[in-house]
């Protein structure tokens, strides 16, 4: 039995894909993941910084005010 997989879901797999199929994939998705991670944590800095310029300018037009 593959870890993560049910063994229903094992046996419903094509009889064509071989185990080393099977990796090639797993690795594809797990590189695909990794990068997804990536772009996430990029974008998650960004929000940040944004908020950070955002409150700047809410204390510069309080000021002002």
């Amino acid at each position: 039995m593959v870890l993560g997989c049910s063994s229903s879901t094992w046996h419903n797999l094509p009889d064509t894909q071989t185990h080393s199929e099977l990796e090639i994939a797993l690795d594809h998705a797990n590189k695909a993941n990794a990068d997804a991670q990536k772009t996430i944590k990029r974008y998650q800095e960004q929000i940040r910084e944004l908020q950070l310029q955002i409150e700047d300018e809410q204390r510069q037009k309080e000021d002002l005010v």
